[in-house]
């Protein structure tokens, strides 16, 4: 079952009113906005800090988990309560906590990708990231 939501309906309502979306192995959470990057890898003034809620623990055959258009200051925890989890794609920015994003990842056993959007970070924080996550495959969206 894939889900493909705009970010205003992923809410804490949702799952109530979404029972079986728990049977989901494809999520995909999308910003509806435009955003426009401003030259030279600044953020945007407008970018959309997303946070994923700790309820994502109740999809537990979740294997990819994609956010359109959403940076990720910090990843919740819950995520390394997905045992299936193998595929994770958001943006990154200079509000972002590498180190916590990292440490999140790293707990996440089976994860096999990890896919920027959109990296807006300083090289040596992407180079971090890259060696913390050997077995992981991490690429930046061109």
């Amino acid at each position: 079952m894939i889900l493909d939501l705009p970010i205003h309906h992923f809410n804490e309502g949702y799952l109530k009113r979404n029972p079986t979306s728990v049977e989901a192995t494809t999520m995909l959470i999308r910003n509806n906005k435009t955003t426009v990057y401003p030259p030279f890898n600044k953020m945007p003034t407008d970018a959309t800090y997303y946070e994923i809620p700790h309820y994502i623990k109740f999809y537990s055959k979740l294997v990819n988990l994609h956010l359109d258009g959403l940076f990720i200051k910090e990843l919740p925890v819950e995520l390394q309560e997905l045992p299936n989890l193998e595929n994770i794609s958001f943006s990154i920015g200079d509000a972002s906590s590498v180190t916590q994003i990292i440490a999140v990842l790293k707990s996440c056993k089976h994860l096999k990708a990890l896919l920027f959007m959109t990296a807006i970070i300083p090289d040596a924080q992407l180079k971090k990231i890259k060696e913390s996550l050997p077995n992981v495959e991490v690429s930046i969206h061109p």
